[in-house]
């Protein structure tokens, strides 16, 4: 097998439809057999031969995708508190073919790919400041490139016992609250509100705690792209015709509110984003939620 010096390969922004399916084949033929097609709007960046930057049909080494996020950062400087814009990138899916792993190429990717961010300049884009990922192989690979681990938790709900519908204990205050759905159409509208009421909180807790707060924003467009995700696995691969109509459901009269994200492969529900100041809200919310998940019979709800 043929194996390339590092000194000889380049990183590049795939471009070639080509290249992006022979991406996507790879991994799918890898993870499920089933063509996801062109990565609903993530960046693919391939690393190839450096002679063969140009070539559509250049062999890929390795490859990995990013998605931009925006978020704040609050700090406290003498005695005024700042809130600015920051870019995130959201790394994920970074894939070797497996008959070529072994050599490299992937800690290569991964040292090239930053050096672009670093270097990179578009008066139409902030730099990028921060960037994550969730790793299901350890610290041991991202680590030595420069990613710190942090804690991640994860609470998984139960949509049913004993074949009966998870119920949740009654609470008092519950039965005066009343849930609307969050469609498609209102998403927009409950992400910008969010979005205020995020940067509050930021800003008051970096001026009483005097450290440095960073939050990725509430996005449309990801929730969005989830849903296509679900729709597309769910009619095109699983052979459902029942659609995906809401995303959410949020307190009436309230700012309480919660979205979530069908994974019907994985069989559970996601919780996107949660917001709620009282318990029953919280209660109420969750509730709808597993009901949710309940009517499409997915066994659990991830938090």
């Amino acid at each position: 097998m043929t194996s390339y010096p590092l000194k000889d390969l380049s990183v590049i922004r795939a471009i070639s439809s080509d290249q992006i399916r022979q991406v996507w084949l790879e991994m799918a033929d890898l993870r499920s057999h089933q063509d996801f097609g062109s990565g609903f709007g993530y960046q693919i960046w391939i690393l190839i031969l450096t002679a063969q930057a140009h070539d559509p049909n250049a062999t890929i080494l390795s490859a990995a995708h990013t998605f931009d996020r925006p978020g704040y950062l609050a700090t406290k400087d003498s005695q005024e508190t700042v809130l600015r814009d920051v870019r995130v990138a959201n790394v994920l899916l970074v894939f070797t073919p497996v008959h070529l792993r072994g050599h490299g190429y992937g800690k290569h990717l991964m040292r090239l790919l930053w050096e672009h961010f670093d270097q990179e300049e578009d008066s139409e884009k902030l730099k990028t400041d921060f960037s994550f990922l969730y790793s299901a192989i350890g610290p041991k690979f991202y680590e030595p490139l420069g990613w710190r681990t942090l804690p991640s938790f994860k609470l998984c709900i139960p949509t049913m016992n004993d074949g009966d519908v998870f119920e949740f204990p009654r609470h008092s205050e519950t039965s005066g609250l009343t849930l609307e759905d969050i469609t498609l159409d209102i998403l927009q509208e409950v992400v910008d509100k969010d979005i205020l009421q995020l940067a509050s909180e930021l800003l008051s807790m970096a001026a009483n705690q005097n450290k440095r707060y960073l939050a990725l924003l509430p996005n449309a467009s990801c929730i969005r792209r989830h849903l296509a995700e679900a729709q597309f696995v769910t009619q095109r691969v699983l052979h459902s015709s029942k659609a995906i109509d809401r995303i959410g459901a949020r307190v009436r009269g309230s700012d309480a509110f919660i979205l979530w994200g069908h994974r019907p492969q994985a069989q559970q529900l996601m919780v996107l984003r949660l917001r709620y100041t009282t318990l029953s809200q919280l209660q109420e919310l969750l509730k709808e939620t597993v009901q949710e998940a309940s009517a499409w019979r997915l066994p659990a709800v991830e938090v």
